[in-house]
């Protein structure tokens, strides 16, 4: 996969490099379905886990949704 960057609106020598992932919901009964993407914005990459990237996804998928159809791909930009 091809490597994005972005330049800082501040100053445009600087590259940014972003975070997001994309959650998918597995029926079971066909492919699975992309339900969302979610940028990284937290600063302190130690608050980020596994826990709290799923409760997003789970928060978009909605409560009728089993929380073991869903799952991520993280990818960097």
């Amino acid at each position: 996969m091809e490597k994005h960057h972005f330049q800082s609106k501040k100053n445009p020598e600087k590259r940014l490099n972003m975070t997001t992932y994309s959650f998918y919901l597995d029926d079971g009964r066909e492919d699975a379905c992309p339900i969302g993407i979610l940028p990284e914005r937290r600063k302190d990459r130690r608050r980020v886990t596994r826990k709290s990237i799923m409760k997003w996804g789970k928060l978009v998928a909605g409560s009728y949704v089993d929380p073991n159809s869903i799952h991520f791909i993280q990818m960097e930009l």
